[in-house]
């Protein structure tokens, strides 16, 4: 077992994979998870918060009380969101970087709709006992989108693939 494990590990791999596949890999791996570390800074001091997401296709959106990555954010719309499944060994490592913008949406941006159906607003409210469409100055949705997309999944390797698979966006 050590020794495919070295073997596995050992081959240098280059092969992309088709891009139409790639995104889908991305979606289906954005919908599968709900959570994230997202990384913001500001005057050099770095923030990572974790995070509840909900996307739409590659684009992120998150609820966020006024604080730190409020005002980080602000200051710095550069962000990177990390998400990573538990492995239980090297051969099935998967996980994700994302490199992105990151935007505060208000009640009056066209995107706020969309984003508060994204992010399921009526089972937001149920849990906060408050309805956020009619008090929107208690939360913040911010909208993450990525730039460029980085993946690690150890599995590509079965069929060929680098498992390093980079998707750039903007």
């Amino acid at each position: 077992m050590v020794e495919d494990v070295h073997e596995i590990l050992g081959q240098t791999i280059e092969k992309e994979l088709p891009r139409k596949e790639l995104e889908k890999y991305i979606v289906d791996f954005l919908g599968s998870h709900s959570i994230c570390t997202l990384a913001t800074s500001k005057n050099d001091k770095p923030r990572a918060t974790t995070v509840e997401y909900h996307n739409k296709g590659m684009d992120l959106f998150m609820v966020g009380q006024m604080g730190v990555k409020i005002e980080n954010i602000r200051a710095n719309p550069n962000v990177s969101v990390a998400l990573c499944m538990a492995p239980n060994s090297w051969l099935n490592v998967k996980g994700m970087q994302i490199t992105g913008k990151a935007k505060i949406l208000t009640p009056s941006d066209p995107d706020y709709e969309s984003a508060l159906t994204v992010y399921n607003w009526q089972i937001l409210s149920d849990e906060l006992g408050f309805d956020v469409k009619e008090h929107p100055k208690y939360l913040r949705i911010i909208k993450i989108e990525p730039e460029k997309i980085e993946i690690l999944d150890v599995s590509f390797r079965a069929n060929g693939y680098s498992p390093r698979q980079i998707l750039t966006l903007r």
